[in-house]
């Protein structure tokens, strides 16, 4: 990213001094998120080893940890919430 924008490591880092998060964090975070989505978005078509590998993740174990701090649930939490969310929505008709 340093290289993209044409600064320093450092520089990069010095940006996100006063921020929320890290620099790493925020990339963790990023990819938490894109993992979540695509998730949602395949509802049981990829397995969350495929995603795991998508995303950058070295196993399942760093991805469940990864999803839990960042999303305070596991990734068949998310998806069962999905399922809840769903069948509230048929039921409201």
């Amino acid at each position: 990213m340093a290289r993209h924008f044409a600064i320093s490591v450092r520089k990069l880092h010095q940006l996100y001094e006063s921020a929320p998060l890290t620099y790493g964090q925020t990339v963790m975070r990023t990819r938490v998120l894109a993992c979540a989505e695509d998730l949602r978005a395949e509802r049981g078509r990829a397995t969350m080893t495929h995603l795991a590998a998508k995303w950058g993740f070295s196993d399942l174990s760093h991805l469940h940890r990864a999803f839990r701090h960042h999303l305070g649930h596991s990734p068949r939490e998310v998806l069962a919430q999905l399922d809840a969310d769903a069948a509230a929505w048929e039921r409201a008709g």
